[in-house]
This record gives structure tokens, sequence and C-alpha cells, in this order.
């Protein structure tokens, strides 16, 4: 479903007016009102498959400054293939004030979270590369919900109009499909007068409990570090 289709069905189903076409200034309130829920819905969403993707990472400079495109919200993993390889090593997040505290720095198994640039580009620091080295990394991380734009020349009314950067409704799992579309036809109402149905929260509940209780998951704990990787071989005794 693309945010178009979302729009028109929301306006024929909020205010009985007809799908095509539409009035641009309906078309923008609707687009405005998907835009904020469905970013509500991204971040209430449970941060596993549905939110991961695998990235390979931009060069790394000098200082082993990585800066990842806009489309990362947060880095979770990141491996290091050695020579271009397909031998990956992990690399473990280390807390910075931990590491200050006790003197340490950012080894070839250690990487830190920095703080993101001024246009929001999040940023993390590996090892610095030696001379004449070009390691290179992938990361495992979480997507950002990026807001979807209309060109500012797209008409509504124009069935042929075609928006330059229409974006598919990638981010709504069809789960939650039912709690955007409460809020945007919410949207309709509060602007026509009406009063609103208000069923956006408790749609939205209900799809993250079916997404928790029907989806099957693996649960398990792992150390944030390697620490017991030098204990050598053991076994539990009887």
């Amino acid at each position: 479903m693309t945010y178009d289709t979302l729009i028109r069905d929301c306006v024929a189903e909020a205010l009985c007016l007809p799908r095509d076409p539409i009035q641009t200034e309906l078309f923008q309130v609707g687009l405005a009102s998907a835009n904020e829920h469905a970013l509500i819905i991204w971040l209430s969403w449970k941060w596993d498959n549905e939110k991961m993707d695998e990235f390979e990472t931009p060069t790394v400079d000098a200082d082993g400054i990585i800066t990842f495109a806009s489309d990362v919200e947060s880095v979770m993993a990141i491996k290091c293939l050695n020579d271009g390889s397909d031998v990956e090593v992990p690399i473990w997040p280390e807390d910075e004030y931990l590491a200050a505290l006790y003197g340490g720095t950012v080894s070839s198994d250690r990487f830190q979270h920095l703080a993101a640039t001024a246009a929001g580009l999040r940023r993390i620091r590996v090892e610095a590369p030696e001379t004449g080295e070009t390691p290179t990394y992938k990361a495992l991380c979480l997507k950002k919900y990026v807001a979807a734009v209309v060109d500012a020349a797209y008409d509504s009314t124009n069935p042929t109009a075609t928006p330059t950067d229409y974006r598919v409704l990638e981010v709504v799992i069809d789960r939650a499909l039912p709690a955007l579309k409460a809020a945007v036809k919410d949207s309709f109402r509060k602007m026509q007068g009406m009063v609103p149905e208000g069923n956006f929260k408790g749609l939205l509940n209900l799809a993250l409990q079916r997404e928790t209780y029907d989806s099957g998951r693996d649960r398990r704990t792992n150390p944030r570090s390697p620490t017991y990787s030098d204990v050598g071989e053991w076994e539990q005794d009887g």
C-alpha cells in the first residue's frame, strides 16, 4: 500500500467523500498525519528483524570514525572483514565512560558510539587504520523511519500528476495498518469539526500484543564482551 492509497481510503471512510479526486489540502493533512503516526508505530515496534538490516559501512577515516547514511538509526553490531576476505571478526561495543576511567582505548575488537553529526548521521569509532590499510566492516543496524514527502508541484486533484518521492508504506507492518488508518481518519474528522473516534492507541497496543505473542522468537542473553574467551577448555563434573 502507498501513502496515496491510504489517504484516499481514509478520506472516503471518514468523510464519505470521493476517493478521486481529493482536495490538495486534505491530501497534505493526511500525509502529515500518516508521517507523524507511522513514526510512532516505527518507534514502538519491536526492534527485531522487521527493523534490522545489514549495511556495508562507509570508508573508515584516518581517525577510525565511520559515518553512516541517513537511514541508520542505531548501530547494533559490527564485524570486520579481514583484508576483504570472508573471515569475519566480531567487534564489541565499549562504554566510553568506563574506558576513560581505566585508561582503555579503542582496539581491534572494540568500537565506541559517537555523537551524531549536525545532519543527524550516526557515527562510531573503531581502531584507526594503519598506513596503507583499508579495513572493511559490515554492520547490523536499526533502520530509521524516513518520512514520505511529495513534490511541491504535486496536485492531488490531477490523476496524471506523480510525486517525485512517493514512498510505499514499507515501515508499517500489516498488523499496525488499522492503527495508522484510524489516526489519519481522525485527523480528517478534526479538520472538519467532527468528533474523533480516538482508536489509534488501542489498535496500536493490539498490534503490538499480536506481534509479541504470535511471532516465534529466540530468547537468549549474551555477555557484552568476550569475558570468558580465555578460560580454556572446561567441562561439567558428573
